[in-house]
Protein backbone atom coordinates (compact mmCIF):
# COMPACT_ATOMS: atom_id res chain seq x y z
CA UNK A 1 0.00 0.00 0.00
CA UNK A 2 1.17 2.88 -1.08
CA UNK A 3 2.47 5.74 2.17
CA UNK A 4 0.67 8.83 3.14
CA UNK A 5 4.27 10.48 2.71
CA UNK A 6 4.81 9.30 -0.82
CA UNK A 7 1.54 10.72 -1.76
CA UNK A 8 2.57 14.02 0.16
CA UNK A 9 5.58 14.28 -1.76
CA UNK A 10 5.52 18.25 -3.73
CA UNK A 11 4.52 19.08 -7.19
CA UNK A 12 8.03 18.96 -9.09
CA UNK A 13 8.39 19.96 -12.98
CA UNK A 14 7.13 16.67 -14.37
CA UNK A 15 4.35 15.82 -12.17
CA UNK A 16 3.17 19.35 -11.29
CA UNK A 17 -0.29 18.33 -9.59
CA UNK A 18 2.33 16.59 -7.33
CA UNK A 19 1.80 12.32 -6.26
CA UNK A 20 -1.64 12.35 -4.33
CA UNK A 21 -2.81 10.10 -7.21
CA UNK A 22 -0.80 7.70 -6.22
CA UNK A 23 -2.82 6.96 -2.86
CA UNK A 24 -5.72 6.56 -5.55
CA UNK A 25 -3.90 4.54 -7.58
CA UNK A 26 -2.99 2.30 -4.28
CA UNK A 27 -6.98 2.37 -3.15
CA UNK A 28 -8.03 0.88 -6.74
CA UNK A 29 -5.42 -1.62 -6.90
CA UNK A 30 -6.80 -2.90 -3.13
CA UNK A 31 -10.12 -2.65 -4.05
CA UNK A 32 -9.84 -4.68 -7.12
CA UNK A 33 -7.47 -7.21 -4.97
CA UNK A 34 -10.38 -7.66 -2.35
CA UNK A 35 -12.72 -8.08 -4.77
CA UNK A 36 -10.98 -11.02 -6.45
CA UNK A 37 -10.12 -12.37 -3.43
CA UNK A 38 -14.00 -12.62 -2.76
CA UNK A 39 -14.72 -14.44 -6.02
CA UNK A 40 -12.11 -16.91 -5.26
CA UNK A 41 -13.34 -17.60 -1.89
CA UNK A 42 -16.95 -17.64 -3.75
CA UNK A 43 -15.19 -20.39 -5.78
CA UNK A 44 -14.10 -22.43 -3.08
CA UNK A 45 -17.04 -22.33 -1.18
CA UNK A 46 -19.42 -23.99 -4.38
CA UNK A 47 -16.23 -26.66 -4.10
CA UNK A 48 -17.26 -26.86 -0.25
CA UNK A 49 -21.05 -27.00 -1.02
CA UNK A 50 -20.27 -29.50 -3.92
CA UNK A 51 -17.97 -31.76 -1.56
CA UNK A 52 -17.86 -31.02 2.02
CA UNK A 53 -14.58 -32.05 3.91
CA UNK A 54 -14.44 -33.11 7.80
CA UNK A 55 -13.03 -29.75 9.35
CA UNK A 56 -11.56 -29.87 12.99
CA UNK A 57 -13.55 -27.80 14.52
CA UNK A 58 -11.84 -27.16 18.01
CA UNK A 59 -8.52 -26.40 16.39
CA UNK A 60 -10.30 -23.77 13.56
CA UNK A 61 -12.38 -22.04 16.85
CA UNK A 62 -8.81 -21.62 18.55
CA UNK A 63 -7.28 -19.95 15.54
CA UNK A 64 -10.33 -17.64 14.75
CA UNK A 65 -10.25 -16.15 17.84
CA UNK A 66 -6.53 -14.96 17.98
CA UNK A 67 -7.49 -14.00 14.34
CA UNK A 68 -10.26 -11.52 14.84
CA UNK A 69 -8.84 -9.94 18.38
CA UNK A 70 -5.77 -8.51 16.09
CA UNK A 71 -8.34 -7.90 12.94
CA UNK A 72 -10.93 -6.14 15.76
CA UNK A 73 -8.18 -3.82 17.49
CA UNK A 74 -6.77 -2.33 13.66
CA UNK A 75 -10.31 -2.00 12.38
CA UNK A 76 -11.24 0.16 15.84
CA UNK A 77 -7.72 1.68 14.61
CA UNK A 78 -9.08 2.90 11.46
CA UNK A 79 -13.14 3.41 11.64
CA UNK A 80 -12.79 7.09 12.60
CA UNK A 81 -10.64 7.66 9.27
CA UNK A 82 -12.01 5.03 6.66
CA UNK A 83 -13.96 8.30 5.08
CA UNK A 84 -10.97 10.85 4.98
CA UNK A 85 -9.05 9.00 2.30
CA UNK A 86 -10.06 6.11 -0.07
CA UNK A 87 -6.78 4.14 0.98
CA UNK A 88 -7.23 4.48 3.95
CA UNK A 89 -10.47 3.02 3.25
CA UNK A 90 -9.25 0.05 1.34
CA UNK A 91 -7.11 -0.86 4.01
CA UNK A 92 -10.11 -0.71 6.46
CA UNK A 93 -12.38 -2.65 4.29
CA UNK A 94 -9.70 -5.48 3.62
CA UNK A 95 -9.61 -5.69 7.62
CA UNK A 96 -13.13 -5.46 7.73
CA UNK A 97 -13.00 -8.64 5.84
CA UNK A 98 -10.99 -10.27 7.64
CA UNK A 99 -12.72 -9.61 10.96
CA UNK A 100 -16.17 -10.87 9.46
CA UNK A 101 -14.11 -13.73 8.40
CA UNK A 102 -12.89 -14.73 11.65
CA UNK A 103 -16.34 -14.51 13.08
CA UNK A 104 -17.32 -16.51 10.58
CA UNK A 105 -14.85 -19.03 11.35
CA UNK A 106 -15.45 -19.24 14.88
CA UNK A 107 -19.39 -19.67 14.65
CA UNK A 108 -18.53 -22.37 11.82
CA UNK A 109 -15.97 -24.07 14.34
CA UNK A 110 -18.56 -23.91 16.86
CA UNK A 111 -21.28 -25.87 15.13
CA UNK A 112 -18.98 -27.68 13.41
CA UNK A 113 -17.93 -28.74 16.70
CA UNK A 114 -20.92 -29.54 17.95
CA UNK A 115 -22.95 -30.49 15.99
CA UNK A 116 -20.99 -31.56 12.62
CA UNK A 117 -23.14 -29.21 10.78
CA UNK A 118 -19.89 -28.73 7.72
CA UNK A 119 -22.02 -26.90 5.34
CA UNK A 120 -22.25 -23.67 7.54
CA UNK A 121 -18.43 -22.39 6.81
CA UNK A 122 -19.00 -22.17 3.03
CA UNK A 123 -22.42 -20.47 3.48
CA UNK A 124 -21.41 -17.85 5.90
CA UNK A 125 -18.19 -17.17 3.24
CA UNK A 126 -20.59 -17.17 1.01
CA UNK A 127 -22.33 -13.99 2.62
CA UNK A 128 -19.24 -12.41 3.90
CA UNK A 129 -17.60 -12.33 0.38
CA UNK A 130 -21.12 -10.72 -1.00
CA UNK A 131 -21.01 -8.06 1.42
CA UNK A 132 -17.36 -7.18 0.97
CA UNK A 133 -17.92 -6.92 -2.70
CA UNK A 134 -21.00 -5.01 -2.43
CA UNK A 135 -18.93 -1.81 -0.25
CA UNK A 136 -15.73 -2.24 -2.20
CA UNK A 137 -17.45 -1.72 -5.51
CA UNK A 138 -18.48 1.93 -4.48
CA UNK A 139 -15.00 2.52 -3.90
CA UNK A 140 -13.74 1.60 -6.79
CA UNK A 141 -16.22 3.16 -8.92
CA UNK A 142 -14.72 6.29 -6.78
CA UNK A 143 -11.81 5.70 -7.79
CA UNK A 144 -12.36 5.22 -10.76
CA UNK A 145 -14.21 8.42 -11.78
CA UNK A 146 -11.52 10.52 -10.01
CA UNK A 147 -8.81 9.03 -12.41
CA UNK A 148 -11.36 9.55 -15.19
CA UNK A 149 -11.83 13.19 -13.90
CA UNK A 150 -15.47 12.64 -13.78
CA UNK A 151 -17.70 15.54 -12.06
CA UNK A 152 -18.12 15.02 -8.49
CA UNK A 153 -21.55 13.01 -7.70
CA UNK A 154 -22.83 15.95 -5.31
CA UNK A 155 -21.85 18.89 -7.91
CA UNK A 156 -24.90 19.51 -10.46
CA UNK A 157 -23.17 21.30 -13.48
CA UNK A 158 -26.20 22.72 -14.90
CA UNK A 159 -27.30 24.39 -10.86
CA UNK A 160 -23.65 25.39 -10.72
CA UNK A 161 -24.46 27.35 -14.27
CA UNK A 162 -26.89 29.35 -12.45
CA UNK A 163 -25.56 30.26 -10.07
CA UNK A 164 -22.13 31.67 -11.62
CA UNK A 165 -24.81 33.75 -13.93
CA UNK A 166 -26.69 35.18 -11.37
CA UNK A 167 -23.73 37.88 -10.15
CA UNK A 168 -24.69 40.76 -12.58
CA UNK A 169 -21.49 41.36 -14.84
CA UNK A 170 -21.83 37.85 -16.13
CA UNK A 171 -23.47 36.97 -19.40
CA UNK A 172 -22.00 33.58 -20.13
CA UNK A 173 -20.17 30.86 -17.78
CA UNK A 174 -19.19 27.86 -20.55
CA UNK A 175 -16.48 25.31 -21.47
CA UNK A 176 -16.99 23.73 -18.02
CA UNK A 177 -14.75 21.15 -16.29
CA UNK A 178 -14.91 19.70 -13.01
CA UNK A 179 -12.91 17.19 -11.82
CA UNK A 180 -11.05 16.02 -8.31
CA UNK A 181 -7.48 15.68 -8.11
CA UNK A 182 -8.14 13.42 -5.27
CA UNK A 183 -10.81 12.32 -3.33
CA UNK A 184 -10.78 15.73 -0.95
CA UNK A 185 -9.61 18.75 -3.69
CA UNK A 186 -12.19 19.47 -6.25
CA UNK A 187 -10.39 21.46 -9.37
CA UNK A 188 -12.50 23.87 -11.65
CA UNK A 189 -11.77 25.79 -14.76
CA UNK A 190 -14.16 27.14 -17.43
CA UNK A 191 -14.44 30.33 -19.47
CA UNK A 192 -16.69 33.39 -18.34
CA UNK A 193 -18.29 36.10 -21.38
CA UNK A 194 -18.98 39.16 -19.58
CA UNK A 195 -21.89 41.80 -20.51
CA UNK A 196 -19.58 44.72 -20.90
CA UNK A 197 -16.10 45.94 -21.62
CA UNK A 198 -14.81 46.34 -17.97
CA UNK A 199 -11.76 46.89 -16.91
CA UNK A 200 -9.42 44.81 -15.33
CA UNK A 201 -9.81 46.10 -11.73
CA UNK A 202 -13.49 45.09 -12.28
CA UNK A 203 -12.71 42.11 -14.06
CA UNK A 204 -10.59 40.75 -11.28
CA UNK A 205 -13.58 41.85 -8.61
CA UNK A 206 -15.92 40.06 -10.68
CA UNK A 207 -13.59 36.84 -10.61
CA UNK A 208 -13.51 36.88 -7.05
CA UNK A 209 -17.45 36.62 -6.75
CA UNK A 210 -17.45 33.24 -8.71
CA UNK A 211 -14.79 32.39 -6.28
CA UNK A 212 -16.89 33.09 -3.59
CA UNK A 213 -19.78 31.42 -5.12
CA UNK A 214 -17.75 27.87 -6.00
CA UNK A 215 -15.67 27.45 -2.88
CA UNK A 216 -19.03 28.38 -0.34
CA UNK A 217 -21.84 26.79 -2.11
CA UNK A 218 -20.03 23.64 -4.22
CA UNK A 219 -17.14 23.10 -1.97
CA UNK A 220 -14.56 23.60 -4.98
CA UNK A 221 -10.95 23.96 -3.75
CA UNK A 222 -8.87 25.11 -6.72
CA UNK A 223 -10.67 27.82 -9.67
CA UNK A 224 -9.06 28.68 -13.20
CA UNK A 225 -11.22 30.79 -14.87
CA UNK A 226 -10.31 32.44 -18.32
CA UNK A 227 -12.41 35.67 -18.69
CA UNK A 228 -12.85 38.17 -21.47
CA UNK A 229 -16.18 40.55 -23.17
CA UNK A 230 -17.41 38.77 -26.52
CA UNK A 231 -14.34 36.50 -26.16
CA UNK A 232 -15.61 33.20 -27.33
CA UNK A 233 -17.80 31.99 -30.46
CA UNK A 234 -19.11 29.30 -29.31
CA UNK A 235 -20.39 30.35 -25.65
CA UNK A 236 -22.88 27.90 -25.97
CA UNK A 237 -21.56 24.95 -25.26
CA UNK A 238 -21.42 24.20 -21.47
CA UNK A 239 -19.00 21.54 -21.81
CA UNK A 240 -16.06 22.10 -24.16
CA UNK A 241 -16.19 19.35 -26.81
CA UNK A 242 -11.99 19.94 -27.34
CA UNK A 243 -9.74 20.80 -24.46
Amino acid sequence: MVSGQKGQKKPDKHRTFGYKRLEILAALFNGIVLIAICIFLLYEAYKRFINPEPIKGKIMLVIAVFGLLANLISVLVLNKDKNHNLNIKAAYLHLLGDTLSSVAVILSGIAIWLFQIYWLDPLITVFISLYIIYHTWGMVKETVDILMQSTPQNIDVDDLKKEVEKISEIKNLHHVHIWKLDDKQVHFESHIDLKNNISMVEMMGVKQEVEDVLRNKFKVSHVTLQMGYECCTDNNHLIAEKH
